[in-house]
Order: structure tokens, then C-alpha cells, then sequence
């Protein structure tokens, strides 16, 4: 895997689930077209790798 640049980290995702609005965008019971900020995916266990030698 490649080093990370110098603003950026390397993270690795352990695990990950669906919630019930990503199944509703999915089914388009639920449109991301309606100006409001969608945050998907926030059920996540993420690990830090990596940080670039600048962000240490």
C-alpha cells in the first residue's frame, strides 16, 4: 500500500454496516436531492495506520 501524502492519514476499515437510510436511498424511498447534508456509512470501526511524516 502506498505511504499516505502529507495531509492525508491511511486508515483501515475493520468493519462497516448498512443502516436503515442507506436502504431507503437504495429503495428511493428517500432522495439525497433535497439540499440536506448526507453523512452515509456512520456505523464503522475504523482503524489509523498510517500517518504521513508531515502530519506527525
Amino acid at each position: 500500500m502506498p505511504e499516505p501524502a502529507a495531509d492525508e492519514v491511511r486508515i483501515t476499515v475493520a468493519a462497516a454496516r448498512v443502516c436503515l437510510s442507506d436502504l431507503h436511498l437504495i429503495d428511493g424511498s428517500l432522495s439525497m436531492s433535497d439540499g440536506n447534508a448526507w453523512n452515509l456509512g456512520l456505523a464503522c470501526k475504523l482503524t489509523v495506520d498510517m500517518l504521513s511524516r508531515v502530519a506527525c
